[in-house]
């Protein structure tokens, strides 16, 4: 007889994510949405707000960051822009700061918890 948690472990470890991998996908993810963001005319406010991303994650992709200058660099119409528990690195925050040195239209820029 095979005991059923045996069964059920082995059938999971195949479909199991790994940190790394789950890692991955949320900069992707991020990456994709800055990417997709600096010529929307009709974005104003930008809220990310998460409380649950893993344990070793920290925005600090260099595809990420830049995407993300670059979309503050080239959107004009957006004004506010809330990026928290992000876990942005030093190298992020300068390149935050770089976007920001040429966009006059962001007024609001909240960047706590990180």
């Amino acid at each position: 007889l095979q005991d059923s948690n045996d069964s059920n472990s082995a059938d999971n470890s195949d479909s199991t994510i790994t940190d790394k991998q789950l890692n991955t996908a949320w900069k992707m993810s991020f990456c994709n949405l800055f990417k997709a963001l600096p010529h929307n005319t009709s974005l104003q406010k930008l809220r990310i707000l998460s409380l649950d991303l893993p344990g070793n994650f920290n925005l600090d992709d260099e595809e990420t960051v830049v995407a993300l200058s670059d979309m503050i660099k080239t959107n004009t119409s957006l004004q506010y822009l809330m990026l928290k528990n992000l876990r942005l690195s030093d190298a992020t925050a300068t390149y935050i700061a770089a976007g920001m040195a040429v966009n006059h239209s962001l007024k609001t820029l909240d960047i706590s918890w990180n």
